[in-house]
């Protein structure tokens, strides 16, 4: 039986498998970068925001970052990541906005979880500058 951690790792891991196959070396240190600083932001500013901040930007790590946490957070997709076809970044994100804000605090914990384990193997895993 698979726990809960156990979960989060292998979705991490194909995730960072997803970045480092589709982008570039420096689009990689980028995502990388982003990973890093993800829990913070999500800290300082709230999750919702992090997200808006990501889709807004026009950078291939922050759209990769946004579409791999904006998936995780409406079908719990990673484990099926290759099967998965992705709508717009936006769409997913209007499809978050009318949680309540229980569910909203619960995703702010279940993400940062997740990124944990993003942080662990992108650290390891994506080219560096």
């Amino acid at each position: 039986m698979v726990n809960q951690e156990q979960k989060y790792m292998r979705i991490a891991l194909t995730f960072v498998e997803d970045a480092k196959s589709s982008l570039s070396s420096e689009g990689q240190n980028e995502y990388d970068r982003r990973v890093q600083s993800a829990p913070a932001l999500i800290h300082d500013t709230g999750l919702m925001q992090t997200l808006a901040f990501f889709i807004s930007k026009n950078d291939n790590a922050f759209n990769k970052l946004a579409q791999h946490l904006l998936c995780w957070l409406n079908v719990n997709c990673g484990e099926n990541w290759s099967g998965f076809t992705a709508k717009s970044n936006w769409e997913l994100f209007l499809s978050l906005k009318d949680i309540s804000t229980g569910q909203l605090m619960m995703n702010t914990e279940k993400t940062l979880k997740l990124l944990q384990w993003l942080k662990r193997f992108s650290a390891s895993q994506l080219k560096k500058d």
